[in-house]
Protein backbone atom coordinates (compact mmCIF):
# COMPACT_ATOMS: atom_id res chain seq x y z
CA UNK A 1 0.00 0.00 0.00
CA UNK A 2 1.61 3.37 -1.12
CA UNK A 3 1.31 6.25 1.46
CA UNK A 4 0.25 9.37 0.26
CA UNK A 5 2.81 12.60 0.66
CA UNK A 6 0.61 14.33 3.25
CA UNK A 7 0.69 11.14 5.59
CA UNK A 8 4.98 10.65 4.83
CA UNK A 9 5.49 14.51 5.95
CA UNK A 10 3.01 13.77 8.76
CA UNK A 11 4.86 10.66 9.94
CA UNK A 12 8.41 12.01 9.42
CA UNK A 13 7.14 15.29 11.44
CA UNK A 14 6.08 12.92 14.12
CA UNK A 15 9.04 10.59 14.04
CA UNK A 16 11.53 14.23 14.47
CA UNK A 17 9.04 15.56 17.32
CA UNK A 18 9.86 12.61 19.45
CA UNK A 19 13.20 12.18 18.80
CA UNK A 20 13.17 16.15 19.74
CA UNK A 21 11.18 14.84 22.63
CA UNK A 22 13.71 12.25 23.93
CA UNK A 23 16.92 14.38 23.48
CA UNK A 24 15.21 17.32 25.62
CA UNK A 25 14.14 14.40 27.87
CA UNK A 26 17.36 13.69 28.33
CA UNK A 27 19.25 16.77 27.49
CA UNK A 28 22.11 17.49 25.37
CA UNK A 29 25.84 16.81 26.44
CA UNK A 30 28.85 18.36 25.60
CA UNK A 31 32.31 16.83 26.23
CA UNK A 32 36.26 17.37 25.54
CA UNK A 33 38.80 14.32 24.33
CA UNK A 34 40.75 15.01 27.63
CA UNK A 35 40.62 17.33 30.52
CA UNK A 36 43.81 19.09 30.35
CA UNK A 37 45.72 20.24 27.24
CA UNK A 38 49.13 22.42 26.42
CA UNK A 39 49.37 25.02 24.50
CA UNK A 40 49.68 24.36 20.81
CA UNK A 41 46.98 20.97 21.22
CA UNK A 42 43.58 20.90 19.62
CA UNK A 43 40.74 20.58 21.59
CA UNK A 44 38.45 17.89 20.49
CA UNK A 45 35.18 18.91 21.40
CA UNK A 46 31.77 16.55 21.02
CA UNK A 47 28.41 16.16 22.27
CA UNK A 48 25.02 14.21 22.00
CA UNK A 49 21.80 14.63 23.14
CA UNK A 50 20.84 17.33 19.72
CA UNK A 51 18.26 17.38 17.35
CA UNK A 52 19.34 15.42 14.29
CA UNK A 53 20.77 18.35 11.67
CA UNK A 54 20.72 20.75 14.19
CA UNK A 55 22.57 23.79 13.98
CA UNK A 56 25.07 24.12 17.01
CA UNK A 57 26.64 26.92 18.11
CA UNK A 58 29.72 26.58 20.02
CA UNK A 59 31.95 29.16 22.41
CA UNK A 60 35.15 29.03 24.73
CA UNK A 61 34.87 31.27 27.59
CA UNK A 62 37.41 32.27 30.12
CA UNK A 63 35.83 32.98 33.86
CA UNK A 64 32.76 34.60 31.91
CA UNK A 65 34.96 36.10 28.95
CA UNK A 66 34.90 34.75 25.12
CA UNK A 67 37.97 33.70 24.23
CA UNK A 68 38.21 34.44 20.55
CA UNK A 69 34.84 33.67 18.31
CA UNK A 70 31.69 31.29 18.27
CA UNK A 71 31.61 28.90 15.97
CA UNK A 72 28.56 26.72 14.55
CA UNK A 73 28.51 23.19 13.93
CA UNK A 74 25.34 20.99 12.22
CA UNK A 75 24.37 17.54 13.97
CA UNK A 76 24.48 14.58 12.49
CA UNK A 77 21.30 12.56 11.74
CA UNK A 78 21.59 10.84 15.63
CA UNK A 79 22.31 14.24 17.24
CA UNK A 80 26.00 13.99 17.39
CA UNK A 81 28.69 16.90 16.82
CA UNK A 82 31.96 16.85 16.94
CA UNK A 83 34.67 19.74 15.99
CA UNK A 84 38.45 20.97 17.03
CA UNK A 85 39.38 24.16 18.66
CA UNK A 86 42.92 25.17 18.37
CA UNK A 87 44.60 25.68 21.96
CA UNK A 88 47.22 28.46 20.84
CA UNK A 89 51.14 27.91 22.25
CA UNK A 90 51.08 31.76 22.93
CA UNK A 91 47.42 32.24 23.70
CA UNK A 92 47.17 34.29 26.97
CA UNK A 93 44.02 32.02 27.88
CA UNK A 94 43.26 31.23 31.45
CA UNK A 95 44.17 27.80 33.31
CA UNK A 96 40.64 26.81 33.51
CA UNK A 97 37.90 27.15 30.51
CA UNK A 98 34.70 26.41 29.63
CA UNK A 99 33.53 25.18 26.10
CA UNK A 100 29.52 25.99 25.88
CA UNK A 101 26.91 24.16 23.11
CA UNK A 102 23.97 26.04 22.35
CA UNK A 103 21.24 24.45 20.42
CA UNK A 104 19.51 26.50 17.33
CA UNK A 105 16.22 25.00 17.57
CA UNK A 106 15.42 24.53 21.45
CA UNK A 107 17.68 26.61 22.79
CA UNK A 108 19.10 24.63 25.08
CA UNK A 109 22.63 24.10 26.20
CA UNK A 110 25.79 22.24 27.57
CA UNK A 111 28.89 22.87 28.84
CA UNK A 112 32.04 21.61 30.46
CA UNK A 113 35.14 22.52 32.17
CA UNK A 114 38.65 21.45 30.46
CA UNK A 115 42.45 23.12 31.61
CA UNK A 116 44.97 24.49 30.37
CA UNK A 117 48.36 22.70 32.06
CA UNK A 118 51.95 22.62 31.27
CA UNK A 119 54.51 19.55 31.00
CA UNK A 120 57.59 18.49 32.80
CA UNK A 121 60.04 16.00 31.63
CA UNK A 122 62.88 14.34 34.09
CA UNK A 123 66.08 12.78 33.72
CA UNK A 124 68.49 12.00 36.15
CA UNK A 125 68.98 14.59 38.41
CA UNK A 126 67.21 17.25 36.00
CA UNK A 127 63.69 18.28 34.66
CA UNK A 128 62.95 20.23 32.24
CA UNK A 129 59.60 22.16 31.77
CA UNK A 130 57.52 23.90 28.85
CA UNK A 131 54.09 25.74 28.00
CA UNK A 132 54.99 27.73 30.89
CA UNK A 133 54.25 32.20 30.17
CA UNK A 134 57.52 33.23 28.80
CA UNK A 135 59.99 34.71 31.58
CA UNK A 136 58.04 33.70 34.68
CA UNK A 137 59.10 32.29 37.87
CA UNK A 138 58.24 29.17 38.29
CA UNK A 139 58.05 27.49 41.77
CA UNK A 140 59.29 23.24 41.80
CA UNK A 141 58.73 21.42 45.01
CA UNK A 142 59.57 17.70 45.88
CA UNK A 143 57.14 15.52 47.94
CA UNK A 144 57.50 14.25 50.39
CA UNK A 145 59.78 16.35 52.09
CA UNK A 146 58.40 20.18 50.36
CA UNK A 147 61.68 20.87 49.32
CA UNK A 148 61.23 23.73 46.86
CA UNK A 149 63.29 25.72 45.07
CA UNK A 150 62.35 29.22 41.84
CA UNK A 151 63.38 29.11 38.57
CA UNK A 152 62.70 31.31 35.41
CA UNK A 153 61.09 30.36 32.02
CA UNK A 154 62.61 31.46 29.20
CA UNK A 155 61.09 33.73 26.14
CA UNK A 156 59.56 30.07 25.03
CA UNK A 157 58.35 29.37 28.57
CA UNK A 158 60.59 26.32 29.20
CA UNK A 159 63.41 25.94 31.92
CA UNK A 160 65.84 23.19 32.90
CA UNK A 161 66.89 22.94 36.49
CA UNK A 162 68.98 19.87 38.77
CA UNK A 163 67.83 18.72 41.96
CA UNK A 164 68.22 16.30 44.41
CA UNK A 165 65.44 14.08 44.77
CA UNK A 166 66.78 11.26 47.80
CA UNK A 167 63.54 9.52 48.52
CA UNK A 168 61.00 11.48 46.88
CA UNK A 169 58.52 10.08 44.35
CA UNK A 170 56.65 13.34 43.14
CA UNK A 171 57.84 16.72 41.40
CA UNK A 172 55.53 19.96 41.18
CA UNK A 173 55.55 22.77 39.20
CA UNK A 174 54.09 25.80 39.30
CA UNK A 175 53.58 29.12 37.86
CA UNK A 176 54.06 32.28 39.82
CA UNK A 177 51.51 34.72 37.80
CA UNK A 178 49.59 32.22 35.32
CA UNK A 179 48.87 29.57 37.75
CA UNK A 180 50.27 26.65 34.97
CA UNK A 181 50.89 23.52 37.05
CA UNK A 182 52.12 20.01 36.02
CA UNK A 183 53.17 16.83 38.18
CA UNK A 184 55.61 14.06 37.46
CA UNK A 185 56.08 10.53 39.01
CA UNK A 186 59.55 10.13 40.30
CA UNK A 187 61.08 6.93 40.01
CA UNK A 188 62.16 5.53 43.12
CA UNK A 189 65.40 3.48 43.56
CA UNK A 190 66.52 1.23 40.85
CA UNK A 191 69.87 0.33 39.68
CA UNK A 192 72.39 2.26 37.30
CA UNK A 193 74.23 0.24 34.98
CA UNK A 194 77.56 1.27 33.29
CA UNK A 195 77.96 -1.84 30.98
CA UNK A 196 80.82 -3.11 32.88
CA UNK A 197 80.28 -6.55 35.21
CA UNK A 198 83.06 -7.86 36.15
CA UNK A 199 83.21 -11.78 35.98
CA UNK A 200 85.25 -12.05 38.86
CA UNK A 201 83.28 -10.46 41.15
CA UNK A 202 80.08 -12.16 40.55
CA UNK A 203 78.67 -14.71 42.65
CA UNK A 204 79.01 -18.30 41.54
CA UNK A 205 76.34 -21.02 42.53
CA UNK A 206 76.43 -24.76 42.43
CA UNK A 207 74.20 -27.05 40.86
CA UNK A 208 74.65 -30.16 42.16
CA UNK A 209 71.68 -31.73 39.82
CA UNK A 210 73.81 -31.18 36.89
CA UNK A 211 70.49 -29.34 35.37
CA UNK A 212 71.93 -26.18 34.36
CA UNK A 213 72.71 -25.83 30.25
CA UNK A 214 73.44 -23.30 27.71
CA UNK A 215 69.69 -22.76 26.27
CA UNK A 216 69.06 -25.01 22.90
CA UNK A 217 66.77 -27.31 21.54
CA UNK A 218 64.04 -28.96 23.69
CA UNK A 219 63.78 -32.80 23.21
CA UNK A 220 66.50 -32.97 20.58
CA UNK A 221 64.44 -31.40 18.66
CA UNK A 222 64.93 -28.00 16.05
CA UNK A 223 62.26 -25.93 17.91
CA UNK A 224 63.11 -24.05 21.11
Amino acid sequence: MKLSTFVRTMLISALVANLGAVSQASGPRVLTNKTAFVGGEPVIVSGYGFLPFELVTLQIEDQGAPVGAPWNVIADGHGRIESAWPLGAGARTGIDLVVTALAGSTRTQAATTFHRTASLVTGKNTVAGSNFEPRENVALRLTPGDESWFVTADDEGEFTSSFQGDGATDLDASGEWSGLSARTLLVAGGFAIDGNIPDASAIQFGDPYGSASELGPVNATTTL
